[in-house]
């Protein structure tokens, strides 16, 4: 069986970095734009350097579409990562350490952690069960002005 040598990479991070060389690369081809607008007015017709100028200006326009798209992909892959975390929360505890119950009457499946004593586990179920209590009387009483 093949082995992977590299664990799979973050999406955001990758789409970070090419946020990062992007915008690097767009501000130096806009100086490069620059100078070579400049040259290119106050010297004598040249095809080398029509050239030039007008690859100096594709890139630089090429590099701010893919900012603009690494901004995307940053976005959209941050949401993902953070929903994902959000939702199932238990990305970094061990599987030994995991306890999953269910389906139940409603067909719900509970996943849940495991804690060390009884007491930890109902110290937690109460302070959930007060956080729920508040965001349930706060519903009720509405939106204060």
């Amino acid at each position: 069986m093949p082995s992977q040598s590299k664990r799979p990479g973050s999406w955001s991070r990758t789409a970070l970095i090419l946020l990062v060389m992007s915008f690097i690369a767009s501000v130096g081809l806009g100086v490069g734009d620059g100078f070579a607008s400049d040259a290119w007015l106050n010297a004598p017709h040249n095809h080398m350097l029509t050239m030039i100028k007008t690859w100096i200006a594709d890139f630089r326009f090429l590099s701010d579409q893919v900012l603009y798209g690494s901004i995307i992909l940053f976005v959209g892959a941050r949401f993902f990562e953070a929903r994902a975390v959000l939702s199932i929360g238990f990305d970094r505890v061990d599987a030994t350490r995991m306890a999953v119950h269910g389906p139940d009457k409603e067909g719900f499946i509970w996943v849940g952690r495991k804690y060390d004593s009884h007491a930890e586990g109902a110290a937690v179920v109460a302070a959930l069960r007060g956080r729920i209590d508040e965001v349930a009387i706060a519903r009720i009483e509405g939106p204060k002005s």
